[in-house]
């Protein structure tokens, strides 16, 4: 029967694309948030260009390649292979020439060889939110494509109402199957301070979304049941990525300790490999359900 040879196929399909499809893992947030310096940081060496002005200005994708290269997907379809070095000419927006540039580019791809990077992952740096108009846009164009969200805050700054309306818009998210939340410049409050404020933020992250969650036109049990399954034991991490890069550049292991991303590096790639799992199993269960559709309509 022709109908369930397209079905066949369909299914055939739809279980290689799940087999190749690349997990991307995305920071995000507010800009000046630390996001570039959080990728470098997790690199363990300075890849993208970061600044104390807001700096990235484009979506930048970090791949797995055995040999460190940088290259340039231009929005006509052209492409261009440049120097790692390089990048801050094409990627940011901090003179008017990268700033031109940028405005041309719709990625840059870095393929790197990092352990975060196996098995069909790629690490997404996007420009800040409520930077720019433009730069919003391109983050939020970017969301639909997004399979795990690591938001940046900082801990010197409060949990504000517009993010928790963004973290809420990547709850809301069908694609997004897990939110993971980095604290930031963790360096700047006391040890003594640091699980006290995790607590807290985590906390207030929680309540926050909760409220947004509920006065949401799109709220139900599946939004409710996603909420509890992310939130209900969300993964919070303090760190400071100035601590981990430099600990990384003179061999100090004290320091690297101490910038918190020993713990994420040992707990990301577990993270990573569930949330893989389940937005593998949400695909397949998304093709399942197209075929009973076809089916029921096709033969009542």
């Amino acid at each position: 029967c022709p109908e369930v040879q397209e079905w066949i196929a369909r299914i055939r399909q739809e279980q290689e694309r799940i087999r190749t499809r690349r997990f991307r893992v995305a920071v995000v947030g507010e800009f000046k948030r630390g996001k570039s310096s959080f990728i470098n940081a997790l690199l363990g060496r300075a890849v993208l260009p970061v600044d104390a002005s807001p700096a990235t200005a484009t979506i930048n994708r970090i791949t797995y390649g055995s040999v460190p290269r940088a290259f340039l997907h231009y929005k006509d379809g052209s492409s261009q292979e440049v120097e790692i070095g390089e990048l801050a000419q094409y990627v940011t927006k901090l003179t008017g020439e990268s700033k031109e540039n940028a405005a041309r580019i719709r990625e840059a791809v870095v393929e790197y060889p990092s352990v975060f990077c196996q098995n069909y992952v790629d690490l997404i740096d996007t420009p800040g939110m409520n930077d720019d108009d433009r730069m919003n846009q391109t983050t939020l164009e970017q969301l639909d494509q997004i399979d795990l969200a690591i938001v940046a805050v900082s801990a010197n700054l409060p949990f504000s109402d517009t993010e928790s309306s963004f973290v809420t818009g990547l709850l809301e998210n069908p694609e997004i199957c897990q939110i993971i939340v980095a604290v930031t410049c963790i360096d700047m409050v006391r040890e003594r301070d640091r699980e006290r404020i995790l607590t807290y933020l985590k906390n207030r992250i929680c309540e926050k979304v909760w409220e947004k969650l509920q006065a949401s036109a799109s709220f139900g049990e599946e939004l409710a049941k996603k909420y509890q399954r992310i939130f209900g034991n969300l993964q919070i991490f303090g760190v400071s990525s100035l601590d981990a890069i430099e600990g990384h550049e003179y061999g100090d292991m004290e320091r690297l300790e101490g910038s918190g991303f020993t713990r994420l590096n040992k707990e990301l790639p577990r993270l990573i490999l569930v949330s893989q799992n389940n937005s593998a199993l949400q695909k397949a269960m998304g093709t399942i359900d197209w075929v009973i559709s076809e089916y029921e309509k096709s033969l009542p």
